[in-house]
């Protein structure tokens, strides 16, 4: 047994000899406060929602502007971000509680356009009630219109946003005419309706106030068509004349590619293409009001 211990010993002495100088257990570090505020370099206005990052430790100005976080005293890298502004970044040495403002200067090119950006919130819903009009081949060219409504949700730091979409087209005029000089198997009156699932993505996001998007919608629904036959043989009499009409639904397939503008976030300016599987196209334009909901991302 002592021969043992002589061993460990042998072994156990000299690596604790070496280890003096180690740190087993880490001690806590100071820690200091760094606040300030960040402010527009040329008109002096506080900015909202900028981003101050020193190494691991971040913290976002309120609504005047103001920032506060804890960090280890010590030599840090600090970064500050804005949207709309030109980012910057520098060294500094801290050991006490600290001020430290920052002045940023806009991007000029975006300003002549739109003069400040602003976050997106979570959750959009769109409504579409007869202000979205346009063309579709049934029946000729037939004026339609769209009903319905969508809701969007803005991925969080994304450009893209996902959502599902629900609408109808239908014709925008609602009177129809069968003559005896009617073609038999004319289309008289088509409409359609499908459920999407659509994602966009939006062109600086983050830096403008009018935002470009362009997007794409898949899934299906159901069309439904009235076509005059002809005559109904169960008139014969010439002088009364009765239509034979059939009615149609076919369930459809359909995808939708979809671009527009996004003005401050409200106002949604879009151009939709519908392709669906029976062979019918519908073509739109509209202006519809966005409503927001839940924190901005």
């Amino acid at each position: 047994m002592k021969r043992y211990i002589a061993i460990l010993l042998y072994i156990i002495v000299p690596w604790l000899t070496k280890a003096q100088g180690t740190v087993w257990f880490k001690t806590s570090e100071a820690m200091v406060n760094v606040s300030g505020t960040v402010t527009d370099a040329e008109s002096g206005e506080r900015i909202k929602d900028a981003v101050i990052s020193m190494n691991t430790s971040n913290a976002a100005t309120d609504s005047c502007g103001r920032y506060s976080m804890s960090v280890p005293v010590g030599e840090h890298e600090v970064g500050v971000g804005a949207l709309g502004y030109k980012g910057d970044r520098h060294i500094v040495s801290i050991a006490n509680d600290t001020t430290i403002n920052f002045r940023m200067e806009e991007y000029k090119d975006h300003k002549q356009i739109l003069f400040r950006c602003r976050l997106p919130r979570r959750l959009e819903f769109e409504l579409k009630m007869f202000n979205n009009m346009g063309i579709i081949n049934r029946g000729g060219i037939e004026p339609h219109t769209i009903i319905g409504g969508e809701a969007r949700y803005n991925l969080h730091s994304s450009a893209f946003d996902i959502g599902m979409n629900y609408s109808y087209s239908l014709p925008f005029v609602m009177d129809w005419e069968v003559g005896p000089d009617t073609t038999a198997g004319e289309v008289m009156t088509f409409g359609y309706w499908t459920v999407q699932a659509v994602t966009d993505y939006n062109f600086y996001r983050w830096w403008i106030k009018t935002v470009p998007f362009i997007g794409i919608g898949i899934g299906g629904g159901k069309s439904s068509s009235t076509t005059y036959e002809g005559p109904d043989p169960a008139y014969p009499d010439p002088e009364q004349f009765i239509p034979l009409l059939k009615r149609k639904e076919t369930p459809i397939a359909t995808c939708s590619l979809r671009a527009g503008i996004e003005i401050n976030g409200n106002i949604r300016l879009n151009f939709e293409h519908h392709i669906n599987s029976d062979g019918s196209r519908g073509t739109y334009l509209g202006i519809n009001f966005v409503f927001e909901f839940l924190p901005r991302s």
